[in-house]
């Protein structure tokens, strides 16, 4: 039983070693549990006054080892209305709930063909997104994450996109006209403006 009691404890251990924070050049990081990746979480202070455009790496470097940044954080950016611009590198697979909500100076911005998941709210009161591109590989988006982005126009929807959440993710977009559905989607097409799903049961 001892012996039992003292394993189990250096599991648990071990297993709090692989979760740690980071902080490198501003930036707050977390390991995942596979301690091979990282999730960006932040700016590594609330008082940092970033500059206007926020590049994540793919990779980062910390004592000598190298881990991949693989998610954002939810709530990583909210709010930080100084930036115009972000570039997302290849090999993220989620965007976080709240990670851009309320950056309003955001002008555009790119999700990698990495992505396949964008939770809700995630770009949120983007006021000034007036372009942004949704990649095939995207299988899901979240309730509201793109609501009141009211610079956007138009949307194209991937032939990968299956899922959006309940209520819609684009509510309240006020110039919004146009929905585009790639021809190969399965699950959406678009009418006089409107999205709905194949069998027109949600929009």
């Amino acid at each position: 039983m001892r012996k039992l009691v003292i394993l189990s404890i250096s599991l648990l251990l071990a297993l709090e070693v692989h979760a740690f924070g980071l902080e490198l050049d501003n930036l707050w990081y977390e390991t995942n549990a596979d301690d091979i990746s990282v999730c960006i979480c932040g700016f590594s202070s609330d008082f940092y006054k970033p500059a206007t455009h926020l590049e994540i790496p793919a990779t980062v470097t910390y004592n000598s080892k190298s881990y991949a940044v693989t998610s954002i954080a939810d709530e990583a950016f909210s709010e930080r209305t100084g930036l115009t611009s972000v570039t997302i590198p290849e090999g993220i697979t989620s965007i976080g709930y709240n990670a851009f909500y309320c950056c309003s100076g955001l002008t555009s911005i790119a999700i990698p063909s990495s992505v396949i998941s964008i939770d809700m709210f995630a770009f949120c009161r983007c006021y000034g997104l007036t372009s942004i591109t949704i990649p095939e590989g995207v299988i899901s988006i979240g309730i509201g994450a793109f609501s009141q982005c009211n610079g956007i126009t138009s949307f194209t929807i991937p032939s990968s996109l299956t899922s959006i959440g309940d209520g819609g993710a684009f509510a309240a977009c006020l110039a919004l006209t146009q929905f585009v559905v790639t021809k190969e989607n399965t699950a959406f097409i678009a009418e006089e403006g409107v999205l709905f799903s194949k069998d027109k049961t949600n929009n």
